[in-house]
């Protein structure tokens, strides 16, 4: 595979991941606070849970084009290993950022938007397929 097409495949799911790296690196006095919103819609949740949906659906958009098998269940499994590590890793990273602390609640949000991610490509995966 050349890199022209490498990009052009992944280059969904790397800057997704890279605005995911920033968000979660940023110092908390960037961070906006909405004390009213996030006590009634926890929105620091719903956000987690939005950013790994996110990261796993196009992570798996990407490599089940890039590589259609009868037999994905690998790539599945390597992508939701990874995505939950990475929220694992971010969560810990934060505990080196100032004004920011990491949590197991948010951990669980970001397996949680994995888990999303993986169901509605699952959902769209033939549309997706016949598109490519």
């Amino acid at each position: 595979m050349t890199i022209k097409l490498f990009i052009k495949l992944h280059w969904p799911w790397m800057a997704w991941l890279g605005i995911i790296l920033v968000l979660t690196a940023m110092p908390g006095e960037y961070v906006p606070k909405m004390p009213a919103l996030q006590e009634i819609l926890q929105f620091d949740k719903l956000a987690h849970i939005l950013l790994f949906t996110g990261l796993v659906f196009l992570a798996l958009r990407s490599f089940v084009t890039q590589y259609q098998t009868n037999s994905q269940r690998l790539l599945y499994v390597a992508i939701m290993i990874a995505a939950i590590a990475i929220g694992g890793i971010t969560e810990l990273m934060q505990q080196f950022v100032l004004g920011r602390h990491g949590s197991l609640y948010d951990f669980g949000a970001d397996a949680l938007g994995c888990l999303i991610g993986m169901v509605l490509f699952n959902l769209m995966k033939e549309k997706i397929l016949n598109e490519t």
